[in-house]
């Protein structure tokens, strides 16, 4: 029993130290202007070490959903709103058929609310009983991300500047977490 309580030990020791670590990153993060601090680096590097621009990156939000409140979408599609960078998102609305017609109801009532907020608002509706898929939300939300890539390809956007985010319907999100992407992914030399 003494090597098992060792482990323990060791573990409960490794994942403390691991969260006060990213706790302390997080709270240094919270407050910095993502976009002033993109240009920063892009002032200060080659420019064939980026290849792409923060402005060029567009970040495809997709929230599956079966039998959400409306209340709960808008305030999911507020704190999306409330990050500034709605220009850069396609918003994907994940709806399953075997919700209805208030599914379809739900998704254009939403997109008449919302869509001026964001580079473009779309809704997916997955059929049930596909062959190899079970049903759920993985398999709503894979079908969401297959019909966000498919309109991106269809309105000629280059997939190798699309983000994809997956959101819970009653997501929150941080105020600064999309422009932290941005940074993130376009300063990432790999």
């Amino acid at each position: 029993s003494s090597p098992i309580v060792l482990y323990f030990i060791s573990l409960t020791t490794y994942i403390a130290v691991w969260s006060f670590i990213a706790i302390k990153r997080m709270i240094r993060d919270r407050d910095v202007d993502w976009r002033t601090r993109n240009e920063q680096v892009v002032a200060t590097t080659s420019t064939h070490l980026q290849p792409i621009t923060y402005d060029e990156v567009l970040h495809m939000v997709v929230i599956p959903c079966y039998k959400e409140y409306v209340e709960t979408l808008r305030e999911t599609f507020d704190s999306i709103v409330a990050n500034g960078m709605g220009h850069q998102t396609l918003l994907v609305l994940a709806q399953e058929e075997r919700e209805g017609q208030p599914a379809i109801d739900k998704a254009e009532l939403l997109i008449s609310e919302y869509k001026e907020h964001f580079w473009d608002f779309i809704y997916s509706v997955h059929p049930p009983n596909l062959p190899g898929e079970r049903v759920g939300k993985a398999s709503n939300t894979a079908w969401g991300v297959k019909e966000g890539t498919i309109y991106l390809m269809e309105k000629g956007r280059s997939l190798d500047t699309v983000l994809v985010t997956i959101a819970d319907a009653d997501s929150l999100m941080h105020n600064k977490y999309f422009s932290c992407l941005t940074h993130k992914f376009v300063t990432d030399p790999k």
